[in-house]
């Protein structure tokens, strides 16, 4: 079973190739099965004793992580939300006839060695979002609201119906917003965002501080005075800026109908800049690059793991016949995408965003025009503070600022390989600033 974790941490992360560990295991067998494999991959100089010895302590990672429970406390139904609060999770997930779990740092723990009851579940529900709220799960099926409690967190809390009953995913944020100097993210962003034109696209999976980021440059945008601002998601999970600037706050399915009408009557009301929380769809995506090119600042949420990930989607969202055309636009009007990533701290009680940055300079433009997106991996790896980072460089440096482990990191990291030399001196880490 060891040597099965470590064969499948080799070959995800791209060090050895397949056929040579399958050589491996056959020196192995060979020998009765008494060697460890490391000591066989060492020997036959495929990795060297740094990379093993942190490939064993990834391993024994795994092994130990398992499903967790946390010392709940309480006796309300609210003693989950605070337990959850309290222990750093960014999630709370309760349900009927099953165990109420947290996700802290990544990983499910149950809060409780119980299944839920149905009035336990129902209670949490009349609280936390409102006395009426079962009658609407009954006619909607699903239903969302904002959540905040003044000194606790902000968030979003979900309930829904389901085969055993009723149950509840609740979303928790920093209840303050992060500054844009403490993100990792290049000066000239936060340039960008106060010049006042141009496309901004963030990048992430679900509930890897998209949110966070979007609320982030919302405020940067909103410092200088006198900007009207308009905000378009279909749930506002993040304070308003409260500087001397006009945000007007629209919620999709309650003060518009879709994104695509929002976008159509914002546009009518000629704004300084629009952010979008969702333009993962052809049409909302085509009616903010429109705005961008009429010279307003747009900041647009699109789902995908990487900065080109993200391009190659947007430009997929066009017939072939005119993608060349959409990469023109795209060239000029694009300022940067930004994708980001939560790790937990090393004590594994809040997270770090790491981020990668794509800067559009004359040499990404000129790439994208021509429609070879890969190539701008490799340019990011120059580490030119024109170009913007990678993902690696940013999880690198929360590692060697001793803020994130080696665990946590490894997996999100993009290059496995150069990632492992890195950490063990053979390569140095990038920097940039």
């Amino acid at each position: 079973m060891e040597d099965t974790r470590l064969g499948t941490i080799l070959l995800e992360s791209r060090v050895i190739r397949e056929e040579d560990l399958d050589r491996c295991l056959e020196i192995q067998l060979l020998a009765g099965g008494r060697r460890p494999l490391g000591e066989i991959l060492v020997e036959e100089r495929l990795i060297d004793s740094g990379t093993l010895e942190s490939l064993l302590k990834l391993q024994q990672t795994r092994r130990q992580r398992a499903l967790g429970s946390l010392d709940l406390q309480g006796e309300d139904s609210g003693k989950y939300l605070e337990a959850a609060v309290a222990f750093g999770a960014n999630e709370l997930h309760l349900s009927e006839g099953r165990l109420p779990l947290a996700r802290v740092a990544g990983e499910l723990c149950t809060l409780d060695g119980e299944p839920l009851g149905g009035p336990e579940v129902w209670q949490f529900v009349r609280e936390h979002m409102g006395p009426h709220m079962l009658e609407e799960i009954a006619e909607h099926h699903s239903v969302t609201c904002e959540y905040h409690q003044a000194g606790v967190a902000r968030g979003r809390v979900t309930a829904f119906r389901h085969s055993d009953g009723i149950g509840v995913n609740v979303r928790l944020h920093r209840e303050t917003v992060r500054p844009l100097a403490d993100m990792d993210i290049e000066s000239a962003v936060g340039e960008a965002i106060t010049g006042g034109k141009g496309l901004i696209l963030l990048a992430g999976d679900s509930g890897n501080g998209i949110t966070e980021t979007f609320a982030t440059l919302l405020h940067e945008a909103a410092k200088p005075r006198g900007r009207h601002i308009i905000v378009l998601d279909d749930c506002i999970e993040y304070p308003v800026p409260d500087e001397e600037t006009r945000v007007c706050l629209r919620r999709v399915g309650v003060h518009t109908q879709s994104y695509k009408s929002g976008l159509r009557a914002a546009l009518r009301s000629d704004p300084d800049a629009i952010f979008l929380g969702n333009a993962s769809n052809p049409e909302a995506f085509h009616l903010a690059l429109n705005a961008a090119e009429s010279g307003t600042l747009v900041v647009a949420v699109v789902h995908g793991a990487s900065a080109t990930s993200v391009l190659k989607r947007v430009i997929g969202f066009y017939p072939t016949h005119v993608q060349g055309r959409v990469r023109s636009i795209l060239a000029s009007v694009l300022s940067s995408v930004i994708a980001t990533r939560l790790v937990p701290s090393i004590d594994r009680d809040q997270f770090h965003c790491a981020t990668e940055v794509l800067r559009f300079d004359d040499s990404v433009r000129e790439i994208v025009r021509c429609g070879s997106i890969e190539k701008l991996k490799l340019l990011m790896r120059i580490e030119d503070e024109n170009h913007g980072h990678p993902m690696d460089s940013s999880l690198l440096a929360l590692l060697n600022a001793g803020k994130v482990s080696f665990e946590d990191v490894f997996p999100f990291a993009q290059d496995k390989s150069l990632f492992l030399r890195s950490i063990d001196g053979v390569g140095e880490a990038p920097s940039h600033g």
